[in-house]
């Protein structure tokens, strides 16, 4: 019963409006479990799968009263496993709400759930490896064993399995996955110009789309090594206006120019996307997630802008993190995210960048973040808030039965070198009340810090902003 009082407890951490867990009548559906493509094949992973979401229903059924239980569960299977399973719909990795992966770099075999937005939120999806579904007696220490369900909610999970609650589908792999690098644009006359660089984290399928306003510009795009590729290189779509250039095998590592020349007396808009993929599959490549906490407003509270740089689930730190929020009204904003524990952000040096959005004008908004990586920045741990808490024994018929000690992590930091990443997020919507204009207080100062020298308290904290983290305040107040 230890998986399911870990599956219980963690999917309702999950739980949450944008998680895609729907309440259909009294059963919880739309649940998605996604294998990682890293895991070898082992049909006893899929049915320990079934076995602790079935339990964890029984438990949930059981402690609500008979209310509620887990009705449909889909198991992403990796392309890579042998078998007959269905085929995946819109079923992706990226969205799935639990995911079966490798041991996290820093806990382990400890199952626990990601979290952007702190504490009290929904969370991303919950992580649990192998050796937690597999390992009984690693399991002792992560949950408290149970007695067995009653006949009758045995009963009932049967029926939901039987009627299809739990199917296997075939989706790829974050592997496969395209990593959007650049996209930028300008309306220009004469040249556009910028470099692009790949790092060495990607360079599989890597494709280069430029599109164009009215007609298509003189494109140059020069590798690393100095080899330049042309037009006559690219395949050229008059109909939706757009040059594309496809590069063969692995791209090179480095700084790759591209020059676009306008021949037109008068400006026209060009854009530049290039996405890439994984350039090997045991070396995951960086990572950028972004979203808002919320997907409406009406003016009361702020909005929090967040944005996770990660490489393998490990934050990646020291980034350049910049997020463009975009109207359809034509109101724009640009924040500066930050990952320093203060304002809008939850913890530090977690990977997680974020800022408060306090200047609500209504209209429909975009999200698009941009990172830059410079050379010394690094991946390393950060500190855990959340997951299973390590049991360190029980009492079984009056004598304490000890766990083994939790395994200490060992965690390298590691230079990812120089990148740039672009992501988009959910379109969020602002619709304040006429006559009504938002205004917040000052942030809360979360760092405060007093150190004694002889006879005087040094203070030190990081100022807030007039507007919680934005702005500069007029001045601070210190009560003693």
């Amino acid at each position: 019963m230890a998986k399911a009082f870990a599956v219980v407890l963690l999917l309702f951490n999950a739980l949450g409006l944008n998680t895609g867990i729907r309440l259909d009548g009294n059963g919880y559906t739309d649940i998605l479990v996604a294998i990682n493509p890293a895991v070898p094949q082992n049909e006893n992973i899929i049915n320990q799968i079934k076995a602790m979401i079935t339990s964890g229903s029984e438990y949930l059924l059981k402690a609500l009263d008979n209310k509620v239980f887990i009705k449909d569960v889909k198991i992403l299977i990796p392309p890579n496993w042998r078998g007959s399973y269905g085929k995946a719909k819109r079923e992706t990795y990226d969205k799935a709400n639990i995911i079966i992966d490798s041991p996290h770099p820093a806990y382990g075999d400890e199952p626990y759930t990601k979290q952007m937005k702190g504490c009290g939120e929904e969370s991303e999806y919950i992580h649990f490896t192998p050796d937690f579904l597999l390992n009984d007696n690693l399991l002792n220490a992560y949950g408290p064993r149970d007695g067995e369900a009653t006949d009758d909610i045995q009963s009932c999970l049967q029926s939901a399995v039987d009627s299809g609650a739990i199917i296997n589908t075939i989706a790829l792999g974050p592997s496969a996955s395209n990593v959007l690098l650049v996209s930028t644009g300008s309306a220009a006359t004469g040249w556009f110009n910028g470099t692009v660089p790949i790092d060495r984290t990607v360079g599989n399928s890597t494709t280069f789309t430029i599109i164009y306003e009215r007609s298509a510009p003189t494109v140059y795009i020069q590798a690393p090594s100095g080899s330049v590729h042309d037009q006559t290189r690219m395949a050229h779509n008059a109909a939706t206006k757009t040059l594309t250039l496809n590069i063969p095998g692995t791209a090179e590592p480095g700084d790759w120019r591209y020059s676009f020349f306008n021949s037109e007396s008068s400006a026209q808009a060009m854009t530049l996307t290039v996405t890439s993929r994984a350039a090997r599959d045991n070396v995951p490549p960086v990572m950028v997630k972004a979203q808002m906490n919320q997907l409406t407003s009406d003016g009361t509270k702020p909005m929090v802008v967040f944005a996770e740089v990660s490489q393998n689930h490990m934050p990646v730190l020291g980034a350049k993190v910049m997020a463009t929020l975009q109207s359809d009204t034509g109101h724009s904003e640009e924040l500066f995210l930050l990952d320093n524990g203060a304002g809008a952000d939850n913890f530090k040096d977690d990977g997680i960048y974020s800022r408060y959005f306090t200047k609500l004008i209504n209209g429909r908004y975009s999200l698009k973040v941009q990172v830059i990586h410079q050379e010394g920045a690094i991946s390393g741990s950060h500190n855990r808030n959340s997951g299973a808490l390590h049991v360190p024994g029980y009492i079984v018929n009056g004598k304490v039965q000890l766990n083994s000690h939790k395994p200490p992590v060992s965690v390298q930091l590691a230079d990812v070198g120089r990148f740039t990443r672009t992501a988009t997020g959910k379109s969020f919507v602002v619709n304040v009340p006429k006559g009504v204009t938002p205004k917040f207080p000052p942030g809360k100062i979360t760092d405060l810090r007093a150190k004694i020298q002889v006879d005087t308290i040094f203070l030190s904290w990081t100022a807030p902003g007039e507007d919680f983290d934005l702005g500069t305040g007029e001045y601070c107040t210190v009560t003693l």
